[in-house]
């Protein structure tokens, strides 16, 4: 062979095996952009979720929740800019035991199931904002959005919001007499 083709095929082989190394590098250059991606990802969610660990409500270890749910849910709902008359069905679903701490004092949870309609989401996401400031023992443990069904003015809230609110307090008051 001569020369000139031994070294046309040596720059070949060796372009193509920096070709083949440029490939790898950009691959995993980009592989580790996505891990540290998914890795900011993963922390933020963890913060998010320490943060919301802080906030969650405790039981109540004074009295049980009081009864006047009704009237909190209408003023939370004129508060959030809608309409009182939007919030139907308040009904409680249970009032159960959910243990005892260290043998002290049980606990309980009250359940209640509410119907907010018609609602958007841009209107529950403001009511459930404000009931989450406000009602720190009430907590919403459960959300079914349903679209309406039927003929709905065009601009109209299309949805109806089932939400189930959940709070726990002390079997007992703190002078020993079971709760209500």
């Amino acid at each position: 062979m001569r020369p000139p083709i031994v070294l046309a095929l040596v720059i070949a082989a060796a372009s193509l095996a920096g070709a083949v190394a440029w490939n790898r590098l950009s691959t995993a250059i980009q592989a580790a952009d996505n891990a540290r991606r998914d890795y900011l990802s993963v922390e933020r969610d963890g913060r998010e979720v320490i943060r919301l660990r802080e906030e969650r409500a405790t039981a109540s270890l004074g009295e049980p929740p009081q009864d006047d749910l009704v009237a909190r849910l209408g003023q939370i709902a004129s508060e959030s800019g809608l309409s009182r008359g939007m919030v139907r069905n308040v009904e409680r679903v249970s009032d159960r035991s959910i243990g005892e701490t260290r043998g002290e004092r049980g606990f309980r949870r009250r359940d209640v199931r509410v119907t907010l309609e018609p609602v958007g989401p841009a209107d529950l996401g403001r009511f459930l904002e404000q009931w989450r400031r406000s009602q720190p023992l009430w907590t919403v443990s459960n959300i079914d959005l349903e679209a309406r069904r039927g003929r709905v003015q065009t601009g109209a809230p299309r949805y109806i919001a089932r939400l189930q609110l959940s709070a726990a307090y002390a079997a007992t008051t703190p002078s020993g007499t079971p709760s209500p």
